[in-house]
């Protein structure tokens, strides 16, 4: 499969290209969203399918200008299948469980960026997205579990146990990117990671990565901080049509 992947080099967007075959016609890098001119990019060939998980909305980017950019890049693709790589941070976290038809809640820029790109969207004929949580993964460990390993190398370390997520290993994320950019989908998936809490999430991936985890502390989260409290996906759409599995720590790792 023939896939332009933007941001090939993030962790995603490389397990993709590792998995499209690393196609040497599909850029990975060097694209700016608001620079570069994204016509030119996806007429470069005729690609299958063009996946976007480059993580562009914290930009330092004022939001009418951003959403010009985002715009310019699904008109751009009008005539590709379109996979958009968006997050849990389009909830606030106040309810949990968060289906794909749930009402969008964002609690900040970057998830109101968010909801903006996958508003885009719905112009567009060939195109879905697919909302992960708490993406990891092991070889090397991703940025949270190499910051917990390095800190439980020197003592202790905390995290909150009353703040939920659902990791998915970026490996079933990317499989998950795969399967949709070869099929004809639409609309919005959720990938149904586990509903862990933060510290039992990183529990039991340092465990199954052979980290010593005595140090780690279970903690709740302060009341004057502003945390989305409980993200969790759920993903009945995702287990009934795709064929991809969404593995717990302990399998993935």
């Amino acid at each position: 499969m023939d896939v332009l992947v933007v941001g090939g080099t993030g962790l995603l967007g490389s397990a993709v290209v590792e998995r499209t075959g690393g196609v040497p016609a599909s850029p990975t890098t060097g694209f700016d969203l608001f620079a570069d001119d994204p016509a030119s990019l996806v007429d470069a060939r005729e690609f299958d399918a063009v996946v976007f998980a480059a993580n562009v909305e914290r930009a330092d980017v004022p939001i009418p200008e951003y959403d010009e950019a985002v715009q310019s890049f699904v008109d751009a693709c009008a005539g590709a299948r379109l996979v958009y790589v968006s997050s849990d941070a389009v909830f606030d976290g106040a309810a949990g469980r968060y289906e794909p038809a749930d009402a969008r809640s964002p609690k900040d820029d970057y998830g109101r960026r968010l909801q903006l790109f996958e508003d885009r969207l719905r112009a567009h004929d060939d195109a879905v997205v697919l909302r992960p949580s708490y993406v990891y993964a092991a070889s090397p460990p991703s940025p949270r579990l190499a910051a917990a390993r390095d800190a439980l190398a020197d003592g202790t370390y905390e995290r909150f146990d009353d703040v939920y997520r659902s990791p998915a290993h970026v490996d079933d994320v990317a499989a998950a990117v795969c399967e949709l950019a070869a099929g004809d989908w639409t609309g919005v998936f959720h990938v149904p990671g586990p509903r862990l809490s933060v510290y039992e999430f990183h529990q039991r991936a340092l465990d199954a990565l052979g980290v010593d985890t005595d140090g780690l502390r279970p903690t709740e989260a302060p009341a004057s901080m502003d945390v989305a409290m409980d993200r969790s996906l759920a993903g009945p759409r995702f287990d009934d049509e795709l064929s991809t599995e969404i593995r717990p720590p302990a399998d993935a790792l």
